[in-house]
């Protein structure tokens, strides 16, 4: 009776060499034994459920706490940047990219708004190249980003340039045209 080949699997098979066809194996005739791996695949194993993806991070203690002072923060820098256009006539200009707020005072636009709201909000962790806030604008419009760390932006930010930031579904903005 023959058995199928995934019996075998993982087996190693034996190969016995005799002396050759037609001769005598008498006393002192030598038998050896070689161990020969076999390369007969096993059984597949039956594909289970798709992995689940690992949980989202809990949040810190404080979060929540953190997350409503960055839109308070937001509110703060959008009243400033209004005082500005009023004054100016335009808004602080980044050339329509995303630089943080003023971290870089020789750098970011947004520093200019100093004039109007001094100190300028860092983040409530106070690590503003980290947790801070960006900003960009064309001199016409604005969008002032923050990213929430205890949720998801609830509305999320429209804003097109969103997706710059590791987990656009976490960034929360204000976006304003000229007045």
């Amino acid at each position: 009776m023959a058995l199928p080949a995934a019996a075998f699997a993982g087996v190693l098979s034996f190969m016995l060499i005799f002396a050759p066809s037609g001769s005598s194996l008498g006393p002192g005739s030598t038998v050896i034994a070689t161990q020969i791996p076999t390369n007969t695949p096993g059984p597949s194993p039956t594909p289970g459920p798709p992995p689940t993806p690992p949980p989202s991070p809990t949040p810190e203690p404080g979060a929540a706490d953190r997350d409503a002072r960055r839109a308070e923060d937001l509110e703060l820098i959008a009243r400033a940047l209004s005082e500005f256009h009023r004054s100016h006539g335009a808004y602080p200009d980044t050339g329509d990219s995303i630089q943080t707020l003023c971290v870089y005072e020789d750098l970011d636009a947004g520093c200019a708004l100093k004039e109007y709201l001094d100190p300028l909000p860092a983040g409530p962790l106070k690590d503003s190249a980290r947790d801070g806030y960006w900003y960009q604008s064309d001199g016409k419009s604005y969008v002032v980003f923050a990213v929430l760390e205890s949720r998801d932006a609830d509305p999320p930010c429209k804003a097109a340039d969103a997706a710059f930031f590791e987990r656009p579904e976490r960034v929360y903005c204000v976006v304003a045209a000229a007045e």
